[in-house]
């Protein structure tokens, strides 16, 4: 399986660069990151490998700490949030809103900040056809949780999410 395998630090020559020595190879299945340093590695594990457990946040399947790569589920049966819809009346912006509040329910138990990134866009978010939201690549979130601060993230994204929405609706009609 996928686990079982060795793995190397060594970027494969299909892998996407990142910064410093980072680097992100799409497999079939699954994505397998080497985050640049051992801080970030320990960091992005950790946050994973806590939100893995719950709806809306991509799976750590499993990582090699002597190589320093994840091993990731890869999110190819969705499409980037602005995609895939064609008529503002079939989106449901009631079951966006749950998702919303699930997403940063779990941010509470867990005692996390999602990254700055959500501000300045869809960054690192997926949405499916059935409207599915999945949330990936955690090296920007942090420790710690201030209520204030994500509920006006989460409001942010229901907005920015909506636009693309309605963008996509405008471009397409």
């Amino acid at each position: 399986g996928i686990c079982d395998r060795e793995y190397n630090s060594t970027r494969p020559p299909k892998a996407q660069k990142q910064h410093g020595d980072a680097w992100v190879l799409i497999e079939d299945y699954q994505v397998l990151k080497h985050p640049s340093n051992h801080h970030e590695y320990v960091h992005e594990k950790e946050i994973a490998s806590r939100l893995s457990k719950y709806d809306h946040f991509n799976k750590l399947l499993c990582f090699d700490d002597g190589s320093e790569v994840l091993v990731l589920e890869r999110l190819f049966f969705r499409d980037k949030v602005s995609n895939g819809f064609t008529h503002m009346d079939a989106f449901n912006r009631t079951l966006l809103w749950q998702q919303l509040q699930s997403i940063f329910l779990t941010f509470e138990i867990e005692q996390i900040t999602p990254s700055l990134e959500f501000f300045m866009g869809l960054n690192n978010i997926f949405m499916g056809e059935e409207q599915n939201i999945t949330m990936f690549d955690y090296h920007s979130y942090t420790q710690g949780f201030n209520n204030t601060y994500n509920n006006d993230v989460r409001d942010h994204l229901y907005d920015v999410i909506l636009r693309a929405v309605d963008r996509n609706y405008s471009s397409n009609a």
